[in-house]
């Protein structure tokens, strides 16, 4: 996040945030719900994923976003390539798993 979403000095106090609530909420993984699906991937929310239930449950958001989410909401599916320090969509994708890092809704 602090690469991509929410980089640079305007966002600190909200990567700060993010980050205390991602120490807290120990889970199999997270997920970012990004702001649109074109341009830029910016932040709108943090979503915990239970990879035994399948549940992605918001943990926390500046703005209204959905308290859950289920993969008929979904446009697109979004995996983080570390080594080019960005997020590239997983084309064919549909449902949530541990491999899936971001998410923007249907418009």
């Amino acid at each position: 996040m602090k690469n991509v979403c929410l980089a640079g000095e305007p966002n600190k106090k909200e990567r700060d945030e993010v980050t205390k609530i991602m120490e807290v909420n120990k889970a199999d993984n997270y997920i970012i719900l990004f702001k649109g699906i074109t341009g830029r991937h910016d932040f709108k929310a943090l979503y915990t994923y239970d990879n035994a239930t399948g549940e992605v449950k918001k943990v926390y958001a500046k703005s209204s976003s959905p308290q859950y989410l289920d993969p008929g909401m979904i446009e697109n599916f979004y995996r983080y390539d570390s080594g080019a320090k960005e997020f590239k969509k997983i084309n064919g994708n549909k449902s949530f798993s541990l491999a899936i890092d971001a998410v923007a809704l249907n418009p």
